[in-house]
């Protein structure tokens, strides 16, 4: 996966922000407020699925990571209660990110917190100020942190570690992150 600058997932969430303000007003119009949320943070979602699978050097599997977002996506929003179906949404968004980039267990877990973070601070912001559309922009804000996460481990014969010497251990667990996310990706 080619590595954004921040400034890119900065725009994205400026352009994304204001798609979903003003689609939200029609999709309340069409809708419930409640399926109104769900359906445009549906589309947001998969917008930025999009965006990420994009950014994909490898072609293999892109189809069936979106068939499968979209899949869940439109799932959610019928069989999950609001908030799960929005936490189920930004799981969704990590896995997509983890399984494309990859970089093993310790940057899965950065991203995860980034993940969650996101999702505090867009809670907190909805809260504070009541605008759907202002939660929205701090999610995405924050999910645009991820390109700032260290690189290490894809693939490379280097490791996380300050010595950048990878045992045999850590050569055969990049190998094996490797064959499983070729897996996945060739299920496709």
């Amino acid at each position: 996966m080619k590595r954004p600058a921040i400034i890119d997932g900065i725009l994205v969430a400026v352009v994304l922000s204001i798609v979903a303000a003003g689609f939200f007003p029609v999709a309340v119009w069409l809708f419930s407020t409640k399926m109104a949320i769900a359906v445009v943070s549906a589309l947001i979602a998969l917008s930025y699925t999009a965006y990420l699978l994009r950014l994909r050097s490898k072609r293999a599997g892109v189809f069936f990571m979106w068939t499968c977002a979209a899949v869940w996506a439109g799932a959610g929003a019928f069989f999950l209660a609001l908030p799960a179906y929005l936490l189920s949404l930004a799981v969704m968004i990590w896995a997509v990110r983890w399984v494309s980039v990859g970089g093993g267990l310790i940057r899965g877990l950065i991203d995860a917190g980034l993940t969650g973070a996101s999702i505090g601070f867009a809670g907190y912001a909805v809260a504070i100020s009541g605008s759907i559309t202002a939660g929205l922009w701090c999610f995405l804000l924050i999910q645009s942190l991820w390109s700032l996460i260290p690189n290490c481990g894809l693939g490379k014969k280097e490791s996380c570690n300050t010595h950048n010497e990878a045992g045999r251990f850590d050569r055969a667990h990049l190998a094996a992150e490797e064959a499983l996310r070729e897996l996945v990706l060739r299920a496709g």
